[in-house]
């Protein structure tokens, strides 16, 4: 088996040293195949370019079609994050984590102005993307996960489930896991509405979600953020630990493709913010707003 696996990496192997020949920035993998979790043959292989300098248009242009290139060729190519760090390391603080665990060479390249913390609800968040990307594989093939999730669980503190868990409980039985995690509970109402939205890929009409389930969701669902009512202190952290993801996930993806409806995406998590009144509201109102800013009038 371990001689089988490692024949089916070579193609990631080859696909990641052209990418490292090709593109004028530094690059390295992480996420699953960097961290040896990943299923070859289902896993992505997700990357990350660095640059201490802003790229010149030219060589901007070259890493897009590059990566297009790339996934068109390499269909195992995953998501890119491109970190231009002279302007985007006032980010990282922001970052969450465990999801930032999953990118040990840039945790070993950057320098820490103000070091990303662990806290539960940043390991619920994470868990919850987590879920949320694996939703078709942990509905048709949960057992092939097994490996991945265990991962995931060890790094939160959660006991992991087992191949035979997984088949058996499948998508529902790791949301609920995950819900028990102890800054929410694992009402059997709430597990359900959370893995319908994430089955349905958030189809509101049909599954209502519940006002702990817009705090949940408010990167995909906070247009409808007038629906959160009272919300504990801890579910209220939840939603600004979403919207941290957000604002340090976003800046690793604005420079590699076109994102669509931002200031619309950007409006719906203030407005979810305004909703739930968090703890120092106007500091993260405040952040978003520093997000659009840059994004608005930096180049490359």
């Amino acid at each position: 088996m371990p001689i089988i696996e490692s024949l089916l990496r070579l193609p990631y192997h080859l696909s990641l040293q052209t990418l490292k020949l090709t593109l004028p920035a530094q690059v390295w993998a992480r996420n699953s195949f960097q961290l040896g979790t990943d299923n070859p043959g289902q896993s992505d292989l997700d990357l990350t370019l660095f640059l201490e300098e802003s790229p010149s248009d030219a060589d901007l242009n070259r890493i897009r079609s590059s990566l297009i290139w790339a996934k068109r060729m390499a269909p195992w190519v995953g998501e890119a994050n491109l970190y231009v760090w002279k302007k985007d390391s006032s980010w990282l603080k922001h970052a969450n984590f465990y999801e930032l665990g999953r990118d040990p060479k840039l945790l070993k390249k950057v320098r820490f102005e103000s070091a990303p913390i662990a806290t539960p609800e940043d390991a619920l968040v994470f868990l919850i993307r987590m879920a949320d990307a694996d939703c078709k594989n942990l509905i048709k093939n949960p057992a092939s996960r097994e490996k991945k999730w265990r991962s995931h669980f060890l790094a939160t503190g959660i006991e992991p489930m087992s191949a035979a868990e997984l088949s058996e409980k499948r998508l529902k039985g790791v949301i609920s896991k995950i819900l028990s995690l102890g800054v929410s509970h694992s009402d059997p109402y709430w597990v359900q509405n959370v893995s319908d939205l994430i089955q349905s890929r958030y189809d509101h009409a049909k599954y209502p979600p519940l006002p702990e389930s817009v705090a949940l969701f408010p990167h995909k669902i906070g247009f409808l953020a007038n629906r959160i009512r009272e919300l504990s202190p801890q579910l209220k952290r939840v939603l600004i630990a979403q919207v941290r993801w957000e604002l340090w996930g976003l800046t690793g993806q604005r420079r590699i493709r076109k994102l669509e409806n931002l200031a619309e995406h950007m409006k719906n998590l203030k407005h979810a913010i305004q909703c739930a009144r968090p703890e120092n509201e106007a500091h993260w109102i405040s952040e978003i707003d520093r997000w659009i800013s840059a994004e608005t009038n930096q180049e490359n």
